[in-house]
């Protein structure tokens, strides 16, 4: 699905590469990190208007700050608040205690919510206030309701936290609904395993909307380091980076309004005659397909970001080794991700880490292509010499792909032997069956004007 997708160029002495263009450059997401086994913050989701390309949507974030500089349940208008379209890290530990104050500031459900207008009366009342909740993707947590003895939550999905004064007239009786902030106390347990998990609404009939206007973000228990002396299936290098990827999309009409029941023929699946996907694709027109017309979006976009930047340069430390903890945050497309030589097109190897925030660690000498990874990636043995005394076998990959929500840590910078020049991070063109979609290629990230020399190390 991308061509030319995220640039791994880099310089071989020194190790970063720094390019003259004025393209954004790669960061990490801001993050907030547990201190004495607690992390406390205060989240107001609200709208935002941010800009993409030519358009200035307005999209849906996290209001984020700690709980203990928050007055009134609002916070500082300084560098201790996050509100951010490229989202945030929450950075956690075994034992901890994760404790999120909730405040909905959100506008009305979107008109192309199927379920907040359509033809059931309870479902039309619920939603059309656009209630909000949290969810923790993946944490082995107690999904705890409130009660006279707690009133705070667990990472309970059938609490629906509605604008203040919205409450709805109607409401399933199987649900709690509340127009008052809601406590989230969610308790990480001290045998929790490290990997990367990930946080976004849950609101059965919201959920699409609402991640699809920006609302989610990642979350890590433990470290990288963590992960890897957990399972030994590498040593990483002494020095080394860490990059957090949150890769985002959002579909923007030619009116500049966000469509977030994302239709997968949006753009088409391969670019065209003189276009060049540059980190989104054009809008088709729809109307004039058989035997089944669908709608004109020819003078829209679709918008494809990491950390909420469009076509941004990456500068990799091909030297020392990265570690890429990525996640797809969409609501509703896949990818499939590769890196290639851009010299003879030859696919560059990584480390598969971990998927889904399970760490793979197959016993030393295991045939690793003959794993079952659910058709994620093609296992094959990691090239170069091999670790001695090694606890597992290592599994190198050439594609990865991501479906929505899924996680991936994998590590580059040690498996392509002598100089790389120019490598791409791209994904290719996916298509999910007969009855399923078909998702366009496009550009990720803006390779550097510089040419640079990727040097790949044995560690």
């Amino acid at each position: 699905m991308i061509r030319n997708v995220l640039t791994a160029l880099l310089c071989a002495s020194p190790l970063l590469c720094f390019s003259q263009s004025a393209a954004p450059t790669f960061n990490n997401p801001p993050s907030f990190s547990s201190s004495n086994h607690l992390l406390d913050l205060l989240f107001i989701a609200r709208p935002e208007t941010i800009k993409l390309g030519a358009f200035s949507p307005t999209a849906w974030v996290y209001e984020a700050c700690q709980a203990s500089v928050a007055v009134q349940d609002q916070c500082p208008a300084d560098s201790r608040t996050v509100a951010s379209y490229g989202g945030m890290v929450l950075q956690l530990q075994p034992g901890d205690h994760l404790r999120i104050k909730l405040i909905n500031h959100l506008p009305p459900a979107p008109a192309d919510d199927e379920y907040a207008h359509g033809p059931d009366a309870m479902m039309n009342q619920m939603l059309m206030a656009n209630p909000t909740n949290i969810h923790t993707h993946g944490l082995i947590v107690e999904p705890r309701k409130a009660d006279a003895s707690d009133p705070t939550y667990g990472d309970y999905v059938y609490v629906l936290g509605y604008p203040s004064g919205k409450l709805p007239p109607m409401v399933d009786p199987d649900l709690t609904a509340t127009d008052q902030p809601i406590q989230y106390d969610i308790y990480i347990p001290a045998n929790h395993p490290s990997g990367l998990f990930y946080f976004h609404p849950h609101v059965h009939g919201l959920g699409v909307n609402q991640i699809s206007e920006g609302l989610e973000g990642i979350l890590a228990i433990g470290t990288i380091q963590d992960e890897a002396s957990t399972t030994s299936n590498f040593t990483l290098p002494p020095t080394f980076s860490v990059r957090y990827m949150d890769i985002r999309d959002m579909q923007v009409l030619p009116n500049g309004e966000v469509q977030d029941q994302e239709d997968s023929e949006f753009c088409a699946p391969l670019p065209q005659s003189g276009d060049t996907r540059q980190g989104s694709c054009n809008g088709q027109n729809l109307a004039t397909q058989t035997p089944d017309p669908g709608p004109n979006y020819t003078g829209g976009k679709w918008f494809f970001s990491l950390n909420g930047e469009v076509y941004p340069t990456l500068h990799v430390d091909g030297q020392n080794g990265e570690v890429w903890r990525m996640l797809n945050g969409a609501a509703s497309r896949s990818y499939d991700f590769t890196i290639q030589n851009d010299q003879d097109h030859a696919p560059v190897y990584f480390q598969v880490i971990s998927l889904d925030g399970v760490a793979l660690a197959p016993p030393p000498g295991t045939d690793v292509t003959q794993m079952a990874v659910g058709g994620r990636f093609k296992p094959t043995p990691c090239p170069g010499p091999k670790q001695p005394n090694r606890l597992s076998e290592p599994i190198c990959a050439t594609h990865l792909v991501m479906f929505p929500s899924s996680r991936a840590d994998i590590f580059l910078g040690s498996f392509q032997p002598g100089h790389l020049t120019s490598a791409t991070f791209l994904t290719t063109d996916l298509n999910t069956g007969p009855a399923g979609d078909d998702w366009p290629s496009v550009d990720m990230a803006h390779p550097p004007q510089r040419q640079c020399i990727l040097r790949w190390v044995d560690h």
